[in-house]
């Protein structure tokens, strides 16, 4: 990583809609509230792509799971300050 003469790829983690995993794994009435608003806001846009209503929010709902699950594995804000960690958990 400190080697300059040489081009070295480097991969980071993602996926996730919502700005960090905090959005995803707090429990608070305000983190709740927003997981709700992008979770209707994920169904608007499905709807708006074809879906009818029941499916857009059903498969919003699978969105937000999938997306739940990529964030518990991902790694804190605070545990991705250390640039020789890796990236898993």
């Amino acid at each position: 990583m400190k080697d300059s003469s040489r081009v070295i790829g480097g991969a980071d983690q993602g996926g996730l809609g919502l700005p960090d995993r905090d959005y995803y794994t707090k429990t608070d009435d305000k983190s709740n509230e927003i997981r709700g608003q992008y979770q209707d806001h994920i169904a608007k846009m499905l709807a708006l792509v074809g879906d009818d209503a029941p499916k857009a929010a059903a498969e919003a709902k699978t969105i937000m799971g999938l997306e739940t699950k990529l964030a518990e594995a991902s790694l804190t804000n605070v545990e991705r300050r250390d640039p020789k960690r890796p990236i898993t958990r």
